[in-house]
């Protein structure tokens, strides 16, 4: 069952950062933490 999940969040992947999309796959971001970071990071940058 792990399998067929891992493979399902593969796909997922490859269909949101291929072709036109606004995503791009980030290796570096692994935990909610860091996902939370990166929000935070993204929402200063545009309101300044």
């Amino acid at each position: 069952m792990a399998e067929e999940e891992a493979v399902m969040e593969q796909r997922l992947i490859a269909q949101l950062t291929t072709g036109v999309s606004q995503w791009t796959y980030r290796p570096d971001i692994t935990t909610e933490a860091a996902l939370w970071a990166n929000l935070r990071q993204k929402l200063n940058q545009n309101c300044m």
